[in-house]
């Protein structure tokens, strides 16, 4: 072992943060939801952008 780290313990710990990730993401993402209206702002913006992106290349 280099510097007395333990590789297992320490990958057992990155292990750790991504399970609790993999169940903390989608619990916040099911209790706060993006509503409709949220929705529908980001498809005009994206809309627009393409629109802009197209009219550049004329």
């Amino acid at each position: 072992m280099l510097g007395g780290i333990d590789n297992h313990i320490f990958f057992e710990g990155l292990g750790g943060f991504a399970i609790l990730l993999l169940i903390i993401v989608p619990l916040l993402k099911w209790t706060f939801p993006t509503s409709p209206s949220k929705k529908a702002e980001k498809l005009e913006r994206k809309r627009i952008k393409q629109d802009l992106r197209r009219l550049k290349k004329l």
